[in-house]
């Protein structure tokens, strides 16, 4: 292992997605299962979850895993969703948000990896 990478601890995903339909912000079961699936099929452990629905029908959503967390945040009335995952170990977050792409079509995207190091 070379000297710059012996000190990663894991990576964190963070992606900004814009121009989404408001109903699809709006499903809180939806989006829980495409992420619950794909978690599950990239070998994350998922310890528990939460999830609050909002008024305007955004929703905060929190899966508490073995390696971190991933949070996802809706803004319906801005059609945007703020990612997050944190994941140490060798899995890959990008499997995660691409699927989660898939499903919502953003009509544009943003995302940053950052390499945490201990």
């Amino acid at each position: 292992m070379s000297d710059s990478f012996k000190d990663i601890v894991g990576r964190h995903l963070v992606a900004d997605l814009n121009g989404i339909a408001d109903e699809d912000l709006k499903d809180s079961m939806a989006v829980q299962d495409l992420l619950r699936t794909a978690l599950e099929e990239t070998q994350h452990v998922i310890l528990d979850v939460c999830v609050h629905q909002f008024e305007g029908g955004g929703f905060t959503l929190v899966f508490l895993l073995a390696e971190s967390h991933l949070s996802v945040h809706t803004y319906p009335e801005k059609g945007y969703l703020a990612f997050d995952l944190f994941s140490c170990g060798a899995h890959d977050p990008r499997v995660v948000l691409e699927r989660l792409a898939v499903m919502l079509q953003p009509k544009a995207r943003h995302d940053r990896m950052l390499l945490r190091k201990g």
